[in-house]
């Protein structure tokens, strides 16, 4: 995700939640105050203020004794309903802040719903920086211009396009990330997240929950990975997501980390191979190979051939779970172990451990969870909460804790020397043989 994106939705989790406990703290202070009120007001005796009925003579200094019995005949009415004060219709109190928030979680699957929609009709690609009429938008994607305003409206309510004029719209940096071309964009995330497949299976979340079986296979008919190898068209565009994931990471994993005496780089699960081709274009001395499913070496090799490195890059077509290539310096998992869970984990640890050499080293990109909430940055959280409810949906992996991949790699032989944070909330677990 582009720092465009993670800060967007960084600031909007975090104003929500500020939102709500403010406007909580204030409701309960007006509760109390409310109450407090009511109770002066219900104490009052009839003609001094307080309430009285009309089939009761009003009371004032010379029927005292009758104000009395019928706040009393108040009282015990109040009573047997069961409440201990006056109804609050009396002062009503303002709309509860927490209400309005959950109220904005609860239109998240219409905000993704409208993004793909944009990302379908590639609405990104036909407008810019500068405003468009809104016909003159609907001519260029085939929609009908009314709804169309609709939707860019909408759109402009969270940040993806601006307007300056009635019927004028402009793509914001925030929408150009839906952009075909763009260099950090995600418009193949969109399309996936929006997809039939991924949406059934999210819809089982419930059932998933009460059963504890991931609900990918029982929704869909097949294991994750199973459908996405029988179904070309997802399968690409899954890939091509992954690829924009790494595109949005690399520029921070190559700034964290000094690779400069690293030889020959084995990336494992590489896709499109996007990570070890930035990392070879930056280091002109360095060769790698990379392994992934034929399927998908196939699709990678002319992304890797339209590279200036295309002549360092060896690229094979495998299964990770046998032989791996030998004699890497480097062993790069980024984002794979998510995938698996704590047993596949180990045997592909395995795997490259039996490939390794004693001065080779094993580089895990992924996020780490924080031990605790208190111990967690609040868009760090979110991030690998979602990802990690994503992998039980999906039937696939978990993310893990530090403590938890410090486990992991000890029962596959190895010791991590160094985890190392990035500016991408992605952090380099790195470890070496023990």
């Amino acid at each position: 995700m582009s720092a465009g994106i993670l800060t967007f939705a960084v600031l909007s989790i975090i104003g929500i939640a500020l939102a709500a406990v403010r406007a909580f703290r204030g409701s309960s202070q007006r509760a109390k105050l409310g109450k407090v009120a009511l109770v002066k007001i219900a104490a009052l005796p009839a003609g001094r203020g307080g309430p009285h009925r009309r089939d009761q003579p009003c009371a004032g200094r010379h029927d005292r004794r009758g104000a009395l019995l019928g706040h009393a005949r108040r009282r015990r009415r109040v009573r047997a309903l069961g409440e201990d004060q006056p109804r609050r219709a009396v002062l009503p109190p303002r709309p509860p802040g927490a209400a309005l928030a959950l109220r904005q979680l609860l239109f998240g699957h219409r905000v993704t719903r409208i993004i793909t929609v944009a990302a379908q009709l590639k609405l990104a690609d036909a407008m810019d920086e500068m405003p468009r009429s809104v016909a003159a938008v609907a001519a260029a994607v085939g929609a009908d211009a009314a709804a169309l305003h609709r939707l860019l409206y909408a759109l402009a309510s969270i940040g993806l396009v601006t307007t300056s004029a009635p019927d004028q719209f402009a793509l914001t940096p925030l929408g150009a990330c839906l952009r075909s071309d763009a260099p950090h964009g995600l418009r193949s995330w969109a399309l996936m997240e929006s997809a039939d497949y991924y949406q059934t299976a999210w819809d089982q979340l419930l059932t998933s929950v009460r059963s504890g079986a991931p609900a990918f296979e029982s929704a869909v008919g097949q294991p994750f990975y199973d459908y996405l190898d029988r179904h070309p068209a997802d399968g690409a565009n899954f890939s091509q997501t992954m690829k924009e994931v790494t595109t949005v990471i690399v520029d921070a994993v190559l700034a964290a980390y000094d690779l400069a005496s690293v030889q020959r780089v084995v990336d494992v699960g590489g896709g499109y191979g996007k990570l070890l081709t930035s990392l070879l274009q930056r280091y002109p001395a360095m060769r790698g190979v990379l392994l992934d499913t034929p399927a998908v070496i196939e699709r990678a090799r002319p992304q890797v051939q339209a590279t200036p490195v295309a002549d360092r890059c060896e690229l094979v077509g495998g299964d990770f779970f046998a032989d791996l290539p030998a004699g890497g310096d480097l062993y790069l998992l980024q984002r794979i172990l998510m995938d698996h869970d704590d047993e596949a984990s180990v045997r592909l640890l395995r795997n490259c451990h039996r490939a390794m050499t004693a001065q080779s080293r094993v580089h895990i990109i992924q996020i780490v969870l924080p031990s605790s909430e208190a111990d967690a940055a609040r868009h760090l959280l979110f991030d690998g909460a979602m990802s990690n409810l994503n992998m039980f949906v999906l039937g696939l992996g978990a993310e893990r804790t530090e403590r938890q991949y410090r486990a992991l790699l000890a029962s596959a032989g190895f010791t991590v020397t160094q985890i190392i944070p990035t500016r991408a909330l992605m952090s380099i677990i790195e470890a070496r043989p023990s």
